[in-house]
């Protein structure tokens, strides 16, 4: 490999910055992360300092809308090429990375490019943020002494409370859980059914349409999902 001037640059980069603390809070989750203004202030002082400039620009983009709770909800996934280029030589260092938005409005698309700049920001500099995504959640511990601990519930658990506490028809309920297992299509979605809940046709198959499925199997299949 050719030792461009370009390298030892992001070394001293790699050296400036040690981590970034996790300032930015969910509520809803309820788990701290590392805000994407922190991120870009800590690199932006060192590629100022270092003579580097970062430019990004979006290779590809998909589009999907989905149904949720009678809304529209927009995933975004997008294909970012990314160039870090060295002000004295010339010299570029060049990647690109997959990012992923998703909003119940237009801003999927802001979100996916938000997500991708922070991870090759981070990644690039090898810069932790505590933010691990293969690390294992922590158990629940139902009391410790007096105190009650709760940890936030499973996407699977939310879609579950949100469609059993709204003002939806049973089929849409049923559809909308469904939805938050996996199953995006109907007939993904009716596989789930037959697998998870049990609900098949006469011949012990999958039903083929939602509109096939008798009512009474419906509400058999929300009670075995939901326990």
């Amino acid at each position: 490999m050719k030792n461009k001037p370009i390298y030892k640059k992001i070394l001293k980069i790699m050296k400036a910055i040690n981590s970034i603390e996790k300032k930015g809070h969910n509520d809803y989750d309820n788990y701290s992360y590392a805000a994407d203004a922190d991120i870009k202030t800590a690199v932006r002082k060192e590629l100022i300092n270092n003579g580097l400039i970062f430019k990004h620009e979006i290779l590809e983009e998909k589009t999907r809308g989905d149904i949720v709770m009678g809304k529209m909800n927009v995933l975004v996934r997008i294909k970012v090429g990314y160039t870090f280029t060295d002000v004295d030589t010339g010299d570029t260092y060049e990647g690109f990375y997959y990012g992923h938005g998703t909003d119940k409005g237009d801003k999927g698309l802001y979100k996916a490019i938000t997500g991708s700049i922070k991870y090759i920001l981070t990644s690039t500099f090898l810069i932790p943020t505590g933010d691990d995504p293969e690390k294992t959640p922590e158990k629940e511990e139902p009391f410790k002494g007096n105190e009650y601990v709760r940890v936030a519930p499973s996407i699977k658990e939310r879609n579950i409370d949100k469609a059993m506490n709204s003002d939806l028809t049973d089929m849409e309920k049923l559809k909308y859980i469904l939805n938050g297992m996996g199953g995006n299509t109907e007939s993904s979605a009716l596989l789930l059914l037959k697998d998870k809940a049990g609900i098949k046709n006469e011949e012990g198959k999958s039903f083929e349409k939602f509109k096939d499925i008798p009512q009474t199997k419906i509400a058999t299949a929300l009670t075995k999902l939901t326990k």
